[in-house]
Order: structure tokens, then sequence, then C-alpha cells
């Protein structure tokens, strides 16, 4: 009678080093999926366009009530950017051109909108606009682009 119920104990029971092993092995297998879930993060984030304003952007009257505003733009991430709009102090604009000149080419096109600044690219923006208002000295306004906004202040001259 003794013997069956040492035996039935010893069947029931899990022993010490087997629950270690179980432990070690989840462990690992957590670890690994963890670490491939932050490399996957890790490589998409660092896949992007950081666009920045070089130098003081200005504007000029170009003649008939239009003005161009003269701004360089350097895209210094991994990753191209595409322009969306543009938007100056809530002041309602209607662009007539917009003269894109980078290091290799320089074209004319009728919108801000669709503008590819490649990974690394320095590009000067010259856009024509008619503006509904009176431009001040001094305005606030942003690029829009697929990367986000891109503030900048620019000065008339």
């Amino acid at each position: 009678m003794k013997m069956r119920k040492i035996i039935k104990s010893k069947k029931a029971d899990i022993s010490a080093p087997i629950i270690t092993v179980l432990l070690i092995i989840a462990s690992i297998a957590i670890a690994t999926l963890v670490i491939s879930w932050m490399y996957g993060i890790g490589s998409t984030m660092s896949k992007q366009g950081t666009l920045v304003v070089v130098g003081t952007p200005v504007i000029q009257p170009a003649g008939g009530g239009n003005y161009t505003l003269y701004i360089t733009i350097k895209n210094g991430g991994n990753a191209n950017v595409t322009t969306l709009g543009l938007s100056l102090s809530n002041i309602p604009i209607t662009i007539t051109s917009v003269t894109v000149t980078s290091s290799t080419s320089s074209t004319t096109r009728p919108s801000i909108s669709g503008i590819v600044i490649s990974a690394g690219e320095t590009v000067q923006l010259a856009i024509t606009f008619t503006p509904a208002v009176t431009i001040p000295n001094v305005i606030q306004g942003f690029i829009q682009t697929d990367a986000g906004n891109i503030p900048f202040q620019a000065v008339l001259q």
C-alpha cells in the first residue's frame, strides 16, 4: 500500500530541474519575440525624411500684385519627402508658379504640391503667389509635407 502512494506521489509532482528548464525556454522565447518586434519598429522609425529651412526665407515683390517667396529646404533624413501645400499666416494666397532648383536640375511647375525632395537633397524654391490681402513685413508660414509641417518665418524685402 505504501509503495503505491509513493509511486503515485512521484508521478503527480514536477521536479524542480524540469520547472527550471521550462522557465528558461519560455524566457528565451519571449526575449526573441521582443527583440524581433523592436528591430521591426526601429528600422521603420529610422526611415524618415527630416526637412529643415536653410537660412532666412525672403519675400520680394514680383510686379502686378504678385510676390515671390524664396526659400531653401534641406532633407536631412534618409527617406524622400513630398510637399503638399503652403500656408502663410492665414493669408489666402493663389500660387501662380513654383520654380524648383536642385544641384541637378531646375523646373517650373504650377503648384507646390507633389515636389519630391530626396534624402540628403537641398532644393531652392521660388514660389510666386498673389495674396488676397496686404503682406506684412514679417510673416509666419509653413510648408505642408507628408513628413509633417515645416514652419518658417519670411521677411518682406
